[in-house]
């Protein structure tokens, strides 16, 4: 039996940046930089005989600046940069609802006589829009825990498992985005000695899981499900020769889901973008040991 435990603390820092896609003049400025304290404590185990390994650790990222944004738009500038191009949309304030932020940007919406009066472009009323995303600087904490194991219960069993968990608390009540609170992992595999062939075969399975992940940091409706996919392979390895051939399948469900997605509709832009993960794939691959 064998076990370690550790503590560690480190400090991190990321200069500001700069907005790379303006959409007009006057969105050319500097985004928010990075400051963090970030802690840990873990253990490393491994028991029984070494037939089970097992390690865990918690941690927690303490912010004191971290970069956040607001998909917003504002009125189209004339080309002489003096007043605002004639249009059918109304300029209003906006912002991450349930935030100190909640009025600070803006956005539009279509312009109505009724409510809005006579057109009056310089005041936003009756314009043209482009997009904005405005940058801004949060504070706050990201607090989680991760863990695996690996076994062998029997000889030429393998069993390994991960699963780990992430939430981050914002002093400003902004929703974590882009990455899942939890996720998991596990496979098994059996290695079948084959005298007869000089070698083994090995099938295996694998499934990933990822918790529902927030594509948009203020409208709930383009946020993705949990999803679990699934991977299997058979492997024949012949010691004799020393080469491996093995065929696969990778999303053996064919799950259809997102790597990643873009919400362009809060630019006021017709569409968003996403990209797809690719449909169940059969493969097959030969290896040679020189």
């Amino acid at each position: 039996m064998k076990r370690l435990a550790y503590a560690s603390a480190g400090s991190g820092y990321r200069l500001p940046g700069f907005n790379v896609r303006p959409s007009q003049p006057g969105q050319e400025g500097q985004t928010p930089g990075e400051a963090l304290i970030s802690y840990e404590l873990g253990l490393k185990s491994e028991l029984l005989d070494r037939r089970l390994k097992v390690n865990a650790a918690v941690f927690r990222m303490n912010f004191d600046e971290r970069p956040a944004g607001y998909a917003g738009q504002e009125a189209q500038l004339t080309n002489d940069l003096k007043g605002f191009v004639a249009g059918n949309s109304t300029v209003i304030a906006a912002g991450p609802v349930g935030t100190s932020y909640a009025t600070a940007f803006s956005t539009c919406r279509a312009y109505n006589a009724a409510t809005d009066g006579a057109r009056n472009t310089a005041g936003g009323v009756g314009v043209a829009c482009v997009a904005r995303t405005f940058s801004y600087a949060v504070g706050g904490r990201i607090n989680g825990f991760e863990s695996e194991i690996e076994a062998t219960p029997i000889d030429r069993l393998l069993i390994t498992g991960s699963i780990g968990y992430t939430k981050w608390d914002s002093n400003e009540g902004t929703r974590q985005t882009l990455i899942p609170k939890t996720t998991a992992s596990g496979g098994i595999q059996y290695e079948i000695p084959l005298e007869l062939f000089s070698g083994s075969i090995t099938p295996r399975l694998d499934w990933f899981y990822s918790g529902t992940i927030a594509y948009s940091s203020q409208d709930p409706t383009y946020d993705q499900g949990g999803r679990s996919v699934f991977n299997a392979r058979i492997n024949y390895r012949n010691t004799k020769l020393d080469f491996d051939v093995a065929v696969g399948a990778t999303n053996v469900f064919n799950k259809f889901y997102y790597y990643q997605k873009t919400i362009f509709r809060e630019l006021g832009l017709p569409t968003n973008l996403g990209q797809p993960a690719a449909p169940r794939e059969w493969y097959m691959t030969i290896k040679k040991r020189f």
